[in-house]
């Protein structure tokens, strides 16, 4: 996928995120992908999910750290000054155990 693809998908996402007190982790592909992807059948949705999750996953995290505004706790998207967890960890200049977790498997770390 072209970098300016995902550069937008990311976007998108994290206006997504600005607008939710909480959100489920896998919640934000899965909403993503379906506004990046209109008119799609759902075999084609099937083939070309995978993909995008792998081409925009890793780069929307470093997005995510970068902006410091949303962290993930207990499997769901959080803003970092409604955690006491997240505020810690960026206070700390570091991310969650579950977080690294996360990070690695997008980037294939596992």
């Amino acid at each position: 996928m072209s970098s300016r693809y995902v550069s937008e998908a990311v976007s998108t996402a994290l206006h997504i995120l600005r607008g939710m007190d909480i959100l489920p982790y896998e919640g934000i592909f899965e909403q993503l992908f379906d506004r990046c992807s209109p008119g799609l059948t759902l075999s084609q949705k099937v083939v070309l999910y995978p993909q995008f999750r792998q081409a925009v996953e890793p780069e929307l995290l470093r997005q995510v750290r970068k902006t410091g505004l949303f962290g993930v706790v207990d499997g769901y998207w959080t803003y970092v000054a409604a955690s006491e967890l997240l505020q810690e960890a960026r206070a700390g200049d570091y991310l969650t155990p579950e977080e690294v977790r996360l990070e690695d498997r997008a980037l294939g770390r596992n």
